[in-house]
């Protein structure tokens, strides 16, 4: 990977960090990611998340990327976007619903 392409990587991180902070204020840059593999955020459970910005994304190998530095209790997060374009976030069906009816037993009192 060039010079450029790891520059517009971490600009890319930088931005989604700034975004997250409203949900997860501790979450960071994974500044050891080569040599821990794979995620780009830490402190963001239970989402393990890899952050993309490309013209031409292989999104299917982005998210397999992503699933390998998941634990088995992690959703495997995909934060993905090409230029002049919004954030999108792509992830299994399977973690959606997980994530979803786990967000839903949270909120119902008991």
């Amino acid at each position: 990977m060039g010079k450029m392409q790891r520059t517009k990587g971490a600009a890319a991180e930088r931005e989604v960090v700034k975004i997250v902070q409203s949900v997860w204020p501790d979450v960071a840059r994974n500044l050891a990611q080569s040599r821990d593999g794979g995620r780009d955020l830490v402190n963001t459970p239970p989402l393990c998340i890899e952050i993309k910005r490309q013209e031409r994304l292989n999104l299917r190998s982005a998210y397999e990327q992503c699933k390998a530095a998941a634990t088995s209790e992690e959703a495997a997060v995909v934060v993905h976007r090409s230029n002049h374009t919004q954030w999108l976030v792509t992830l299994s069906l399977e973690d959606f619903l997980g994530l979803t009816l786990s967000s839903r037993d949270e909120q119902e009192p008991d």
